[in-house]
């Protein structure tokens, strides 16, 4: 073991040339745009009472009831009260016109999120918890006019399709505390890479080498020249509700995983490049074209979107591709069930709907419940503000406390007229004019902030390269606390437009999850840390170890290796050991 104090003296610093070995091995290595649909009218019934249980529930269900009701974890979330005749009636209204209704429904359970739970127990037994009353509810429905149902592991929600008569029963149970609308969401639809300073950022070494990010939209050409070799995972959820609509899922199931089941819709559905042209931007790269953000980086791809033969859906562009929420959250699971196979930093959602003028959790506890499950092990969820032009409301789910909502800028590094923008607006990045990849090994030039979006996804990527155990609200506070100030005289407004380099100056650094830890750049050690192999100090590169501080390496099987040209500095009161 190695340790290097000097508390009394002066800092120590081991330059390339300079090196002192004890029982340390050195080693020195010389399109257009597109907008919304039409606001949604969001449909919500909050439980106010849990009695008059109308299901048939025997003794032994109303004993597990009880205890699983009783169960509790310290950081509950808790939903606000809603305005239930109205909304009840909404939905009532719809099922009685249409037939059935999709619906999502919230389980009368405690809940936290899994990363703030104590330990694996605690995260079973709430999982646990859920799939038992799930069953409950399956089971009281096993006689009801329902079909379409949908479990969810990680978060207390089902979704499911029924009629108005099971409806309103299901409003009076006592395994329930909410219902909303299963709403469709739409897709969204810069030379931005020097104005971001994202260039300055790959000269320092960082390029989102080693990360991974989530893509959920209308899937991803993995052969594409920009993005060979990139896409890691890929899932499909794609349930075509109504009879004239169709899965998009290369198995026409409603849901596949495995390689190639994210692949693109067909070319003649509108918004069908969407996917591949948002990752691209995230995270493509070609030197004939300026690449996405993190070049380097590793995308999961999600395909979320039917195919809807409706008109009164897709307007004049029928038939067109919609999702619904209830398979945006099958997919946020399904990247929430890889958290231990890829380094992931964040998810991207460039689709929504609705207009909202303050946080809409209490409208959309599923999407909250859902983003602190990812937040909670360090996974960001990056959603796009809207095409509306509204001065003062989001769309969902951009709209939830918990997500990260981009607003678009143009080349001029003005507010783009088209976005949406609101008090609560986390950042600004550019989306006008933006060339990128789309199916086929072909490029295109869109405008929207579906594209914002991803310059924001892929510069997580590079600055969790820097510092992998940054936390959500640590990588969000560099950036707006970096960013260019934009004034939007919509509203008069200021939002920072996201500076990469700038950024990432001012996080410090800590060794990679797994594997060698490179040092590109010079950078400080975030806290006292212990690297999973060898440490590499690249060429021109310092990492300082601060007062205080210690760099744990296992000397017996790995190495602290300084290339020509690098060093390491050991301030006074740190140490290497």
């Amino acid at each position: 073991m190695l340790i290097l104090v000097n508390s009394k003296i002066s800092d120590l610093f081991l330059p390339s040339f300079l090196v002192l070995i004890i029982s340390l091995t050195l080693m020195i290595y010389d399109n257009t745009a597109i907008a919304t649909s039409q606001p949604v009218q969001v449909k919500v019934i909050q439980k106010t009472n849990l009695v008059n249980d109308n299901f048939s529930v025997n003794a032994g269900n109303d004993q597990l009831l009880q205890t699983l009701t009783a169960f509790r974890h310290q950081n509950i979330f808790s939903i606000k009260g809603q305005n239930v005749t109205t909304n009840f009636k909404s939905l009532m209204d719809k099922a009685n016109k249409e037939g059935k209704i999709q619906v999502i429904v919230r389980l009368n359970l405690p809940f936290s999120p899994e990363g703030n739970l104590k330990n694996d127990v605690h995260r079973m037994n709430q999982q646990q918890s859920i799939n038992q009353t799930q069953d409950l509810v399956e089971r009281s429905l096993s006689h009801n006019n329902v079909d379409h149902m949908k479990r969810f592991k990680h978060v207390p929600f089902m979704a499911m399709r029924l009629d108005s008569t099971t409806l309103r029963s299901l409003n009076s149970s006592r395994l329930i505390s909410g219902i909303y609308e299963d709403r469709m969401l739409s897709p969204l639809d810069v030379n931005t890479i020097p104005l971001t300073g994202t260039s300055n950022a790959w000269n320092l070494g960082y390029t989102g080498a080693g990360q991974t990010i989530a893509i959920l939209d209308s899937g991803v050409d993995g052969t594409h020249p920009f993005l060979t070799g990139r896409v890691v995972s890929e899932a499909c959820y794609s349930t075509p509700l109504q009879a004239e609509d169709s899965s998009l899922c290369p198995n026409g199931q409603t849901s596949q995983t495995g390689s190639r089941s994210a692949v693109p819709c067909s070319s003649s559905l509108t918004s069908c490049y969407h996917g591949t042209f948002v990752a691209g931007i995230a995270a493509g790269i070609d030197p004939s074209i300026l690449p996405g953000f993190a070049k380097n980086a590793n995308i999961i791809a999600v395909q979320v979107f039917h195919k809807d033969n409706n008109p009164a859906d897709c307007g004049s562009s029928t038939p067109c591709i919609e999702a619904y929420d209830s398979d945006v959250l099958s997919g946020l699971e399904y990247v929430y069930s890889l958290r231990n196979n890829f380094s992931i930093d964040a998810v991207n959602l460039s689709l929504g709907g609705g207009a909202f003028t303050s946080n809409c959790d209490s409208s959309f506890p599923q999407y909250k419940s859902e983003f602190d499950t990812l937040q909670s092990v360090g996974i960001a969820t990056i959603a796009s503000s809207g095409n509306d032009g509204f001065s003062n409301a989001l769309i969902a789910p951009a709209c939830v406390s918990s997500a990260i909502s981009v607003g678009s800028t143009n080349n001029a590094d003005q507010v783009s007229s088209f976005t949406n923008s609101a008090s609560f607006l986390s950042l600004l990045a550019p989306g006008e004019s933006v060339t990128s990849s789309v199916p086929g090994g072909g490029t295109s030039v869109g405008s929207g902030t579906s594209f914002a979006a991803p310059a924001v996804t892929g510069a997580w990527a590079i600055l969790k390269q820097k510092n992998p155990s940054a936390t959500v609200s640590t990588i969000l506070s560099a950036l707006r606390t970096t960013g260019q100030s934009i004034t939007d005289p919509g509203n008069g407004l200021s939002f920072p437009r996201i500076k990469v380099d700038s950024a990432l100056e001012s996080l410090s650094c800590s060794p990679t999850l797994s594997g060698d830890w490179s040092v590109p750049s010079s950078c400080t050690l975030a806290s006292s840390s212990t690297a999973p192999a060898n440490v590499i100090a690249q060429s021109g590169a310092v990492l300082t170890i601060p007062n205080g501080m210690r760099l744990n390496i296992d000397f017996t099987h790995y190495h602290l290796l300084v290339k020509s040209g690098g060093g390491v500095l050991i301030k006074a009161g740190g140490a290497i050991n």
